[in-house]
């Protein structure tokens, strides 16, 4: 049974009902933490005094006298003198560098070391985007099985939401789709569909040609790197053919990916 956390203050952190809930008579807080998810996004922004609770929550002594003591799987109630075997996990995550917060002491170092057991890095959707074409139908089916109605994409609707930068991420991706999905009146989704913001994500190389720029080293630039993401796009991130298509030598793109920094495909 999951617990989200990212909104709770210092003082509400550690009345959380599962999994650091307060015991009743006939049951302690650890015997209802079975099974159970704790789930706190953001928590490298939080301030000095929810670090602290979180650190007795996370490392298992909860306070105000809840009554359970945490050590592996294995929680024993303050008084008791048996142990009750439970799982409970913490997910905890950030958008911050923990490791300049720490570096700059707005981060205890002691409650990051409980907390990352296992690390995962996710990248920005940006620096995924052979993941938003899944998304999207993910996104689709969702909804579908919710109204009974299925759309599609126009090859227009789906290169306008491959350009786009997503600095919401993949939560505004989900609501872009589920808006033009509301808002659209045929089954076909266009890129009218899509709001402003994202169906003036121009072309790079269009950006570029009207910006008046005449230097022909810059604009030779824009436009290689936007071919060579085109090309890695339509070879689903396999270079080999990838060089094949744009008539380079293997060794030369590779040059060129790292030249150009490109690390999202």
């Amino acid at each position: 049974m999951p617990e989200h956390t990212g909104h709770v203050s210092a003082d509400q952190i550690e009345q959380l009902p599962l999994p650091f809930g307060r015991r009743k008579a006939t049951e302690t807080s650890g015997e209802r933490t079975a099974g159970s998810t704790a789930a706190s996004p953001a928590r490298g922004g939080a301030d000095e005094a929810t670090q602290d609770r979180g650190q007795r929550v996370a490392g298992g002594v909860l306070a105000q006298g809840s009554g359970v003591e945490l050590d592996g799987d294995e929680v024993r109630p303050v008084g008791g003198t048996k142990p009750v075997k439970v799982r409970a996990r913490v997910i905890a995550a950030t958008n911050v560098d923990v490791d300049k917060q720490i570096a700059a002491g707005r981060f205890r170092q002691d409650l990051y070391y409980r907390l990352s057991v296992i690390v995962i890095a996710m990248p920005a959707l940006r620096e995924r985007r052979l993941d938003i074409p899944l998304l999207i139908n993910h996104f689709i089916d969702r909804s579908a099985s919710r109204s009974g109605r299925r759309i599609t994409l126009s090859s227009e609707t789906l290169d306008a939401l491959m350009r786009y930068r997503w600095p919401g991420n993949v939560r505004e991706l989900e609501n872009t789709i589920e808006r033009a999905m509301v808002l659209s009146e045929a089954d076909l989704l266009l890129a009218a569909d899509l709001p402003e913001r994202i169906r003036e994500a121009r072309d790079p190389v269009q950006v570029q040609l009207a910006s008046g720029e005449l230097s022909i080293k810059k604009t030779t630039r824009v436009i290689e790197e936007t071919l060579i993401r085109r090309a890695l796009q339509k070879t689903k991130g396999n270079r080999t053919r990838a060089a094949e298509v744009l008539e380079l030598s293997h060794r030369a793109l590779l040059y060129k990916i790292k030249d150009y920094k490109i690390t999202d495909l």
